[in-house]
């Protein structure tokens, strides 16, 4: 048998450089190993993979437009998801989603297991906070998922710090609300 040469894979380092000369085979490289995460990241901002699709091709024009500009001085990675979640909200503020917060019916408060959650993959997850209404969910991703404070999403929003913490507790009786009523539908069903 033939031993065939392993494919020579790119370090973040050498992607990085190669990115910086705008060589085609370092930017092949990024997206390859990036574009599967920063999708995701882009995903959770829309309702729709299509749209997801989109705000992932400006985002990494974006990256390798910016890339010069990049210090390794901070996670890479990090970089480039603010790129997304800038041009995610972007696209929604354009689309004009994010101009009006939307109000919540009234959710009881339940008690949910902390097991339920694990029962719930990936997918499902990423359903119900499709699910949530306009403002609530960027602010739910930007919270938790993301890791922005109250007085970041204000600005990148353009609403009070009030109304974000407002739209993320009504975001979180209305997510517990739907895992009540999943969890209660699987053990019916």
């Amino acid at each position: 048998m033939f031993n065939l040469p392993k494919k020579n894979k790119l370090t973040e380092i050498e992607i990085i450089a190669g990115c910086k000369k705008e060589k085609r085979r370092h930017q092949k490289a990024l997206v390859d190993k990036y574009a599967p995460t920063l999708f995701t990241v882009a995903r959770r901002y829309t309702r729709d993979d299509h749209t997801a699709k989109d705000i992932l091709q400006e985002a990494l024009h974006l990256i390798f437009k910016n890339i010069k500009k990049y210090e390794p001085t901070g996670s890479f990675q990090g970089w480039m998801r603010r790129i997304v979640i800038t041009s995610s909200l972007k696209y929604l503020r354009d689309k004009d989603f994010l101009k009006n917060v939307v109000e919540f019916e009234p959710v009881h408060s339940s008690s949910i297991s902390p097991e339920a959650y694990l029962k719930l993959d990936y997918e499902e997850i990423i359903h119900l906070i499709k699910k949530l209404p306009k403002g609530a969910r960027e602010v739910f991703n930007l919270y938790i998922i993301d890791g922005y404070d109250h007085n970041e999403i204000a600005a990148l929003l353009g609403i009070s710090a009030t109304t974000s913490r407002s739209q993320l507790t009504r975001a979180r009786k209305w997510l517990r609300h739907q895992l009540n009523h999943e969890k209660k539908t699987k053990l019916c069903g």
